[in-house]
């Protein structure tokens, strides 16, 4: 059918050595699941990974999801996309998600997070350091809505690298 590539939704999926605490039932072997990429690639597809960093999508950080802003987090985001970037063996992207970070988004939420555009962007540019570090390009969603949240679409032309690849979900004439 025309399929060459597969974006491998992380969250709990994996049960990694650097944080094993993230694991759930289920939760594959690091072993096993590195197996199973090299099942994919005999089938002729690209597996990407992808964890979405959103304050709206983070469920699967357990109590990380609650420590935004803090050192402790950006450890455990930069820990966890080395280790995913290694387990891939050094994909060409990286799925970072940071879309939907936004009060409407989060209203039936009983404990919402938004962070400022600043702090967001400062966040978002971390996550694309830690990727461009390890020669992988980082990739995130990017709609109306989001680039609303990065401070407006002339904010987000001038702090989203041009290396970060993005998907528009809708027409938005960014780039």
């Amino acid at each position: 059918h025309g399929v060459n590539t597969v974006v491998i939704d992380m969250g709990e999926a994996v049960k990694l050595d650097s944080h094993p605490e993230i694991a759930i039932p289920g939760s594959w072997e690091k072993q096993e699941f590195i197996e199973e990429l090299r099942r994919l690639r005999s089938m002729g597809l690209t597996p990407i990974p992808k964890f979405n960093f959103s304050c709206a999508h983070n469920a699967w950080m357990q109590e990380y999801g609650n420590m935004v802003g803090t050192q402790v987090y950006e450890d455990f985001c930069a820990d966890i996309i080395r280790e995913t970037i290694e387990i891939f063996d050094k994909p060409e992207f990286f799925h970072l998600g940071l879309n939907d970070e936004n009060a409407d988004y989060q209203k039936y939420y009983p404990v919402k997070i938004v962070r400022s555009a600043p702090e967001k962007t400062q966040a978002a540019l971390r996550l694309f350091a830690v990727c461009l570090e390890q020669g992988v390009r980082p990739w995130i969603w990017a709609d109306v809505k989001t680039i609303e949240e990065f401070g407006g679409k002339k904010k987000f032309q001038e702090n989203i690298p041009k290396e970060v690849l993005i998907s528009n979900r809708c027409r938005m004439g960014v780039r």
